[in-house]
């Protein structure tokens, strides 16, 4: 979609996963958990991590996580 009278590209949100290690939540991270993960809806994955930082519902996973990732949930 294009803003009128503009050629700059806007971009829809769409949904994106934001995985952490479960260390990487400091308090959280002591809860014997392996990692956490949350989506977010963002314009682009940078936007994602940011949105991720502040959003306080996160997901515990039954698997180990080494690094931060951030990837789209669906594939279009």
């Amino acid at each position: 979609m294009q803003k009128s009278g503009s050629n700059l590209q806007v971009d829809k949100p769409r949904a994106y996963v934001v995985r952490l290690p479960g260390s990487f939540l400091g308090e959280w991270g002591t809860l014997n958990a392996n990692a956490f993960q949350t989506v977010v809806f963002a314009t682009c994955p940078e936007n994602a991590f940011e949105i991720a930082s502040i959003t306080d519902t996160w997901q515990q996973l039954p698997f180990p996580v080494e690094t931060c990732q951030v990837f789209p949930k669906d594939v279009p």
